[in-house]
């Protein structure tokens, strides 16, 4: 696929590289898994996908994986390729399995408590996103809301 550079303008625009985190986060559409997506020629890819693209080349029908567990990462270190077998088996591997109550939603969600909490430990500054999502047991979105956007909780 050839992506021009207003497709490349676009995406970097969506793209938060904080130096809190190593992941990038993707700040655009999500589909109902959480995933980023962006509209390329016309069509909508997923934005992890389009970022291992523009980083790597080519993929053909291989998935393409995130090593840090977070579904909107962008970041090229933490993409790798894999078969759709290799994908589901390190879903697994992760517990990442989707449980009945979780379906439809973005991301795990967290009280208006903890979403006050995560601000006081995060403006400390001892803490990163990835260090909080770890303690709170959700991804790094849902940090990443209740710190950046107003109603994030």
């Amino acid at each position: 696929m050839l992506i021009d550079d207003k497709a490349l303008a676009r995406f970097w625009d969506k793209v938060l590289k904080d130096n809190n985190s190593e992941c990038w986060l993707w700040l655009a559409s999500t589909d109902t898994s959480g995933y980023g997506i962006f509209r390329v020629n016309g069509r909508l890819q997923k934005a992890h996908r389009f970022s291992y693209q523009i980083h790597f080349g080519r993929i053909s029908s291989l998935c393409v994986l995130h090593k840090c567990d977070e579904p909107l990462c962008v970041n090229p270190n933490h993409l790798f390729l894999g078969t759709a077998k290799e994908n589901s088996e390190d879903r697994d591997k992760k517990n990442r399995g989707c449980l009945p109550y979780q379906i439809g939603k973005r991301y795990q969600a967290l009280t208006a408590e903890q979403a006050q909490e995560v601000r006081r430990l995060y403006s400390t500054g001892n803490y990163s996103q990835r260090q909080l999502a770890k303690e709170f047991g959700v991804s790094q979105a849902p940090i990443f809301n209740v710190i950046h956007l107003e109603g994030g909780y």
